[in-house]
């Protein structure tokens, strides 16, 4: 459990889930950018390098991808996360 008393567990899915929220939320960088890890730590019960320790490991496996975008408040360029198609689970009928 984390201090405030939420565990701090989180399957990949789940992650790829808040991804996926987040940008149909809107919260992606400019310039055609992503989700930034600090906006996915801020909606998960992880720490935010673990957080950027995970969506490292998730585009090492093809399920997200990295791509440069720039901040909405200070326009500075930076590294930010989209789910690619074979991050999403599907299950077979």
């Amino acid at each position: 459990m984390s201090r405030d008393g939420r565990p701090q567990k989180l399957n990949d899915d789940e992650l790829l889930a808040v991804a996926r929220e987040a940008v149909a939320d809107g919260e992606t960088d400019l310039l055609e950018g992503g989700v930034p890890a600090d906006v996915i730590a801020d909606r998960v019960p992880l720490s935010p390098s673990t957080v950027e320790t995970h969506l490292r490991r998730l585009v090492e496996e093809d399920r997200l991808v990295r791509v440069q975008g720039a901040d909405p408040v200070s326009y500075r360029p930076r590294e930010s996360y989209l789910p690619t198609e074979e991050g999403t689970s599907t299950v077979d009928s």
